[in-house]
């Protein structure tokens, strides 16, 4: 039997601003309140299974986008308050089979990409794939964070820059390149605290292979994302990287 449903936990007044960007740019969906209600309920049934571990607490708010690599499969963002923690943004995909949560891993995609993978002959599809599968994927600097695609300023919070790099993070921007047919991209990369520029290859599996990169604009973000579980917490203070002393 369903459990009853909940009504979203959000105090007093409207819920609170997104506090960063979604996952990667698209026609995202803010879903209303009686949708997010019957959502938590379903999510928290799973998180009661300890299928969701970490994923307890206040939902405020959700958004949704439809993936065209998986047919019928929609990415939900969930704005919440893990228990007894500031705001945070944990990603779920949401598909025929039980939600999945998110975690950082590889491994959770390619599980999907084994079944439901389609599309990777189209160049729209093959770039949409890259920017979702990037972002899914933490990398192992500062507890982990993401190896985010960017392809302009809009998609760069202001606040992550360092005052004085704006023009210099602005110039090293670029939309994805195509280098060897759609498969073979160009793509600028955000980690840690740098820009990169990163040759990515997409077989038709879905695995992504970074087969070259290199540093582009270093020490240009004064803020660097960090996770707590699944949770993207409020990004941390990145001390910059000091030159070695010369030695006579």
């Amino acid at each position: 039997m369903m459990p009853p449903l909940k009504p979203p936990l959000r105090g007093i007044g409207e819920p609170p601003p997104w506090p960063a960007p979604p996952l990667y740019p698209g026609d995202w969906l803010d879903l209303p309140d009686d949708v997010v209600a019957r959502t938590g309920s379903l999510l928290e049934r799973f998180a009661d299974a300890r299928a969701f571990p970490n994923l307890t607490g206040r939902f405020l708010r959700m958004r949704a986008l439809r993936l065209p690599f998986y047919p019928g499969w929609t990415l939900l963002e969930i704005l919440g308050r893990p228990l007894g923690k500031r705001l945070g943004v944990a990603r779920v995909l949401l598909g025929s089979e039980r939600p999945l949560l998110l975690n950082g891993s590889a491994g959770i995609l390619h599980m999907v990409n084994s079944k439901h993978l389609e599309g990777l002959d189209d160049p729209a599809t093959v770039r949409h794939y890259l920017r979702f599968f990037c972002s899914c994927v933490h990398g192992e600097e500062g507890g982990g964070t993401r190896f985010q695609v960017v392809e302009g300023m809009d998609e760069i919070p202001p606040e992550m820059v360092r005052p004085g790099k704006v023009e210099t993070v602005s110039a090293a921007v670029r939309p994805i390149e195509e280098v060897d047919g759609p498969s073979a991209l160009l793509a600028t990369l955000v980690y840690g605290g740098s820009l990169f520029r990163s040759l990515m290859r997409i077989d038709s599996s879905g695995m992504v292979v970074m087969e070259d990169d290199e540093p582009i604009a270093e020490d240009v973000f004064r803020l660097r994302e960090c996770f707590d579980g699944p949770w993207q917490m409020h990004p941390h203070e990145i001390v910059p990287h000091q030159p070695k002393p010369e030695t006579e």
